[in-house]
């Protein structure tokens, strides 16, 4: 399936695999784990010196040492391959029942953002409104009604009611599909770390399923100074800016460039802190649409309890908000190009005063992960922000969080 953009995912599948394929894995597995202890029992039975297996010769006994350990490094063998099983098989079964609810969460996802297609060209038709720039806005509700005549306003607002009613289906079938892609990796991790320790039990230090170890590198010197040209020695004959020169050399600086910070180790909320009010003041140059939207979010969070002051510096991988707008820009061109370039040069450079904004705050205990972006006017964006954070940046971390916006 490659339609979970639906649910706002963009990196795809958020349970990928086949369960037949790892199941296949783990039954073949548990096969060489039988075949193997059969082995280790001939090989006991060599090394207990018995029957017609019995070595006869001048080195008999030296080859009866080497094979008293046979059987019990087989065994080991057998076991790591027993344990790759259980782990391979627990994630097959694992993997069938989350396929199951983020599949389902697509359907119901899909069904939904259909209808509130559906209902929004309604509204439009109704009303004269018109929405801009592309993908779907999801924003609809009563409120867009209230101000309108009747008998228009009685239709609309039962459409805009519909309407929103579609749009949170859809947020729960999203808030389903994140969920199970939670469960996937921390079942995944698991298989991971079980078929580890087998290796381990035979000695492999790297299994071959973890990422190395980052390492630091250090860009290349360049042999010449910045500009061109090196600069001339200083020495007898020379001078600089009107002044004799010692000839001696000049002392070489022993500082050195600050090192950037390591992001903190993140924390959670903490519930035995008290609640601390953040007001986020609307100021004239926001966007205004973009800026309820954003302020919408994080009021929901923070009456769900879910807002809290997070370590600081937050870890972030900048790539993430990078490709998420290459994509956006991506989607444009393939829409409109090349038979509306006019349009298409237009949300180009509209999409330019736009950021990827992180709608669930990192500083306010949001994840670094696409699911979690949106489109955010750039000035309005960086300005949200940064009235977060000089009102939370001397708490303690973990403080509970609530937010208010300030017209």
């Amino acid at each position: 399936m490659d339609d979970w953009h639906v649910l706002d995912i963009y990196d795809g599948d958020p349970t990928p695999g086949t369960p037949a394929s790892i199941q296949a894995m783990a039954t073949s597995s548990q096969r060489r784990a039988v075949e193997i202890n059969g082995h280790t029992a001939r090989l006991r039975s060599v090394a207990a010196n018995s029957g017609s297996m019995r070595l006869r010769g001048n080195y008999a006994a030296k080859i009866d040492r080497e094979l008293g350990r046979l059987p019990g490094e087989a065994k080991v063998l057998a076991d790591a391959y027993l344990a790759c099983a259980t782990a391979l098989s627990a994630f097959a079964n694992e993997l069938t029942q989350l396929q199951v609810r983020s599949r389902s969460a697509l359907r119901i996802g899909m069904t939904a953002e259909s209808q509130y297609r559906g209902l929004l060209q309604q509204f439009c038709g109704l009303t004269g409104m018109r929405t801009y720039g592309p993908g779907v806005w999801y924003g609809l509700d009563e409120s867009y009604a209230a101000p309108l005549r009747e008998p228009v306003r009685s239709q609309a607002l039962a459409v805009a009611r519909n309407a929103r009613l579609c749009a949170e289906e859809r947020g729960k079938a999203r808030a389903s599909a994140l969920q199970a892609k939670y469960e996937y990796e921390v079942a995944a991790a698991l298989c991971v770390k079980a078929i580890q320790a087998a290796g381990m039990r035979l000695g492999v230090s790297n299994s071959g399923l973890t990422e190395p170890a980052p390492t630091r590198s250090r860009a290349p010197k360049s042999s010449t100074r910045r500009g061109g040209a090196g600069k001339p020695k200083v020495g007898k004959g020379l001078r600089t800016s009107g002044k004799k020169t010692t000839g001696k050399p000049a002392k070489k600086s022993t500082a050195k460039p600050k090192a950037k910070k390591p992001p903190a180790t993140p924390v959670v909320r903490n519930n035995d802190l008290p609640e601390v009010t953040i007001k986020v003041q609307r100021r004239p140059f926001h966007a205004r649409g973009q800026f309820d939207r954003k302020m919408n979010a994080l009021k929901k969070l923070s009456d769900e309890g879910k807002l809290f002051k997070q370590a600081n510096p937050v870890g972030r991988d900048k790539k993430i908000t990078a490709d998420y707008k290459k994509r956006i820009r991506q989607k444009i061109f393939d829409k409109y190009w090349p038979h509306d370039k006019k349009m298409a040069n237009a949300l180009a450079a509209r999409l330019r005063k736009q950021q990827p904004d992180h709608v669930w705050e990192l500083q306010l205990g949001g994840a670094d992960d696409v699911s979690n972006l949106k489109l955010l006017h750039g000035r309005t964006n960086w300005d949200v922000g940064g009235q977060i954070w000089h009102q939370i940046k001397n708490l303690p971390d973990g403080t509970p969080i609530r937010i208010e916006v300030v017209d």
